[in-house]
């Protein structure tokens, strides 16, 4: 310091200050040393400059962050604030698969059916019914087997998330909960009219064609295009929007 006389300790907060002398008990660490300022942060007991937690604005480790934050974690934050859609994105992609399960198995019957030699004869004398080669009972079956259960499924999680977010939560009741999965079944299933109509249309413009093996290649075609439509296209956006219908029946 200048103007100080010779071997007068310094001001507090500087060099060569002793750590009683800024009101800290003998033998504490100095702050204005290297290995005294790690040795404070370790302890946690002193924030910046050597000040108490509480003097410098900063969260006490045992208490909350800002704005009440009880964890000081932010990716632990995140992951809460976005598990119901993480929930509903896994939901969506298993309702996926399912659907796709389903078609893919359809298309396969659809053309070993077209392909079997009673069905090309009836398709030469233009009398082929597509009840044949497309059955509704086994489609329905299928669905409600495969599908059912899944929509079943993410209704009872959301429900546990609903109820692990609003302490007064009511869920649907169970007959509710059948009432709109029947819906949602009706919708999902509606993809069979859809199918039914356009391979019927597909036989029926198939007759102008005069060579039987031209004709059942081009019917072939046909269900092919029909299927590939609906794994590519219609399956992703019903597998998206029945899988957010059932997760959101639940949200109070």
């Amino acid at each position: 310091m200048p103007g100080a006389p010779p071997g007068m300790p310094g001001m507090p907060g500087m060099p060569g200050m002793p750590p009683e002398a800024a009101g800290m008990p003998p033998g504490a660490p100095d702050a204005n040393t290297m290995g005294g300022a790690l040795a404070m942060e370790q302890a946690g007991g002193m924030g910046a400059q050597g000040m108490p937690p509480e003097m410098t604005g900063a969260p006490s480790p045992a208490g909350p962050g800002a704005f009440g934050q009880m964890s000081m974690n932010p990716a632990e934050i995140q992951f809460k604030e976005d598990i119901s859609e993480i929930s509903l994105n896994r939901w969506t992609e298993i309702l996926d698969r399912s659907l796709e399960r389903v078609m893919e198995r359809s298309q396969r019957v659809v053309l070993e059916k077209l392909s079997g030699q009673k069905s090309r004869k009836s398709l030469a004398q233009g009398v082929l019914d597509i009840n044949s080669i497309l059955q509704t009972d086994i489609w329905t079956r299928q669905m409600d087997e495969d599908i059912r259960p899944v929509l079943s499924a993410i209704i009872k999680d959301s429900k546990i998330n609903h109820a692990e977010k609003w302490a007064m939560y009511t869920p649907p009741t169970n007959e509710e909960t059948a009432v709109n999965i029947d819906a949602q079944m009706g919708r999902i299933k509606s993809l069979y009219d859809s199918c039914v109509a356009t391979l019927s249309e597909s036989i029926f413009n198939s007759y102008g064609i005069s060579s039987d093996d031209e004709r059942y290649t081009a019917l072939r075609t046909s269900v092919n295009t029909v299927f590939t439509d609906m794994l590519a296209n219609q399956r992703p956006r019903i597998a998206f929007s029945e899988a957010k219908r059932a997760w959101e029946f639940c949200r109070p």
